[in-house]
C-alpha cells in the first residue's frame, strides 16, 4: 500500500479547496478555475485541465504584445521560429529589471511585458500551437531552465530558448529511466545543455505551481535583496500559504515520472557539466 504522509494529505486538501479557487486566478489574472477533483490520480488529465485554464492567460499575453501566431507563406519554419523567439527576447530585454519575480506568472508578466524562462516557454509554446505546430516543454539543467521544442514540417525538431534568443536543431532522442530526453550538439555559448528532459506542453503547468516554492524560498531569504522584497509582496498578493509544499505537490501530482530524476547518474552528469558551462558563459538561466 502506498504511504501517504500527513503533509501530502494537507497539501491535497489545500489544493482541492483553496489553491485553485482563490490563488490560481490571482496567478493567471483570469477567472477560469480548473476542476481537478474528479481526475485525481491521473497526471495527464490533471495537466490537461490546468493547461485549459492557463491557456486564455497565455493568449492574453500573446495578444497584448502582438506575438506572431501565423507563419507567412514566404517564411520557412526556421524563419518563423526565429522571428517569434527574437520578438519575445526583445520584449524581455526592453524591460528594466525583468529578472525579478513579476515575470513568472501571467497576471504580473502581462503588467510588465516580460517573461521568465518557464512562462516564456509556455507563451512561446502556445503561440506555436496556434500556428499549427506540435510542441513540447523542456527543462534543461535538468530542472533549472525551461525551453520549448517544436516539430518542423520536415519532421525535425528544434530547441527554442526565448530567454536567450537562441535556437538549434535537436541531434537525437532517447529515454533515460523512463523520462523522454533530447540530445543537443552545439558550440553556442548560450546553450550550455546537452541532454534535455521533456514533457508535454500541458505538463508544463507543473512549473507554474512549483515556481511558487522558489518564490517562497526567496521570500524567506533577506539576503536576496530586491528579489526578497518582491517575493514577500507577491506572497501576500497571491495569498500563498507558507506551510504548503508547492513543489512537491506539482511533481507528485503532474510529473510523477520525474521523481528522483536528479539522483540518476546520467542526469547528475548532465547537471555537473551544464553547471560548469553556465559558470563559464553566464547565459540567462
Amino acid at each position: 500500500m502506498k504511504k501517504v504522509t500527513l503533509e501530502a494529505k494537507l497539501d491535497e486538501k489545500y489544493f482541492q479547496e483553496i489553491f485553485f479557487q482563490k490563488v490560481w486566478p490571482k496567478l493567471t489574472g483570469i477567472e477560469n478555475i480548473p476542476n481537478i477533483n474528479d481526475v485525481q490520480g491521473n497526471p495527464e488529465k490533471i495537466a490537461g485541465r490546468l493547461w485549459e485554464s492557463l491557456a486564455p492567460a497565455l493568449d492574453a499575453y500573446i495578444t497584448k504584445y502582438n506575438l506572431p501566431v501565423t507563419k507567412d507563406a514566404r517564411q520557412t519554419d526556421d524563419e518563423y521560429f526565429s522571428a517569434l523567439v527574437a520578438k519575445m527576447y526583445q520584449l524581455n530585454e526592453r524591460v528594466a529589471g525583468h529578472g525579478g519575480w513579476e515575470n513568472v506568472w501571467p497576471k504580473t508578466a502581462i503588467e510588465i511585458g516580460a517573461t521568465n524562462c518557464a512562462l516564456g516557454s509556455q507563451v512561446l509554446g502556445r503561440a506555436l500551437q496556434k500556428a499549427g505546430y506540435e510542441v513540447e516543454f523542456g527543462m534543461p539543467g535538468p530542472e533549472s531552465h525551461a525551453v520549448a521544442l517544436a516539430k518542423k514540417s520536415d519532421g525535425r525538431k528544434v530547441y527554442l530558448d526565448q530567454a536567450n534568443g537562441v535556437m538549434v536543431d535537436i541531434a537525437g532522442e532517447q529515454s533515460v529511466h523512463g523520462v523522454k530526453a533530447y540530445r543537443i550538439e552545439t558550440d553556442n555559448k548560450n546553450i550550455p545543455f546537452r541532454l534535455i528532459p521533456v514533457c508535454s506542453l500541458e505538463k508544463s503547468t507543473a512549473a507554474t505551481v512549483w515556481n511558487l516554492a522558489s518564490l517562497r524560498k526567496s521570500a524567506a531569504s533577506p539576503r536576496e535583496g530586491r528579489f526578497h522584497t518582491q517575493a514577500l509582496k507577491l506572497m501576500d498578493r497571491f495569498g500563498l500559504d507558507w506551510k504548503i509544499s508547492y513543489g512537491d505537490w506539482a511533481k507528485r501530482t503532474i510529473l510523477p515520472e520525474w521523481k528522483g530524476l536528479l539522483r540518476r547518474p546520467e542526469w547528475k552528469k548532465e547537471q555537473e557539466e551544464s553547471t560548469a558551462r553556465i559558470r563559464a558563459t553566464n547565459p540567462s538561466i
